[in-house]
């Protein structure tokens, strides 16, 4: 692995750092975030960062975590419909 790895924590809408975002947790897009680019040649200083997803086919252009969304879980939106009722490519819509 090289040496600039990108590690992310998920902020709650009250400000607090609520959980570090590990390799199994997934995007909006179905993909996890082990599947998005992370390591990078040099240090970046733009901000926010973009980690687009690395998956053939997937127009993610940076990883969009979701609360829960770790391992077999599906969770629910904040529309309170499951990921699979939402679209894959951004802005994610709900279909329902």
């Amino acid at each position: 692995h090289l040496h600039n790895r990108l590690y992310v924590s998920w902020i709650n809408p009250q400000g607090m750092d609520c959980i570090l975002i590990g390799p199994q947790h997934k995007c909006l897009c179905r993909h996890k975030f082990a599947e998005h680019k992370t390591d990078f040649a040099e240090i970046l200083t733009e901000r926010p960062i973009l980690i687009s997803c690395r998956q053939s086919g997937c127009r993610c252009v940076s990883f969009e975590y979701v609360t829960n969304a770790s391992g077999t879980s599906d969770p629910n939106c904040r529309c309170k419909h499951s990921l699979d009722n939402h679209t894959t490519k951004p802005p994610y819509k709900c279909q329902k």
